[in-house]
């Protein structure tokens, strides 16, 4: 019964997988159609704030959250990829990442991807890197800079899949 437990548990984080990833692909091939035969160029609204640094409560960096730098690299007038590195602690230092696409308006978006929260050694002997999804999130930006983003992310560990709450504030500049 346990294993079966196990199974129902590794197909529903496969679920999610393929979920995502497919929702990736098809925000990037429909960038890709609406583009023309030109380059898009940045507008200067939407290139006025690029970098955020925020702390995230939980997410990435588990209990104690994380300190995170990303960067918004647009590539159509209303979605691009978001690129981000953090460090987080728990006993000792360690980084996290995570690449996402990002749609939606200058100040209200959404956001899905993927991110890596290394923890070997962090946790002591036995720990593992931990693949987290996020499906999907919610970033505002005010026109002041004020950054505020909330977001699950699914995750699991071999043995079991669980979901992992997040929030976020920062500035963006």
């Amino acid at each position: 019964m346990h294993k079966l437990l196990n199974v129902r548990k590794l197909f529903f984080m496969r679920r999610i997988l393929n979920i995502s990833i497919a929702l990736c692909f098809l925000a990037l091939s429909s960038m890709a159609q609406v583009q023309d035969s030109t380059k898009y160029t940045p507008t200067i609204a939407r290139t006025e704030r690029l970098t955020s640094v925020y702390y995230e409560l939980f997410g990435l960096g588990f209990f104690f959250g994380s300190v995170n730098l990303d960067r918004y690299v647009p590539v159509s007038p209303n979605m691009g990829l978001v690129f981000r590195i953090g460090l987080g602690a728990y006993g000792t230092p360690f980084l996290v990442g995570e690449i996402d696409i990002r749609a939606g308006g200058p100040n209200h978006s959404f956001e899905a991807g993927l991110g890596l929260s290394p923890l070997i050694g962090a946790l002591g002997e036995g720990s593992q890197p931990y693949l987290m999804i996020r499906p999907f999130g919610y970033r505002f930006l005010g026109n002041n800079g004020v950054v505020f983003r909330v977001a699950p992310y699914f995750f699991s560990d071999g043995s079991e899949t669980m979901w992992w709450p997040s929030a976020s504030l920062g500035y963006a500049f």
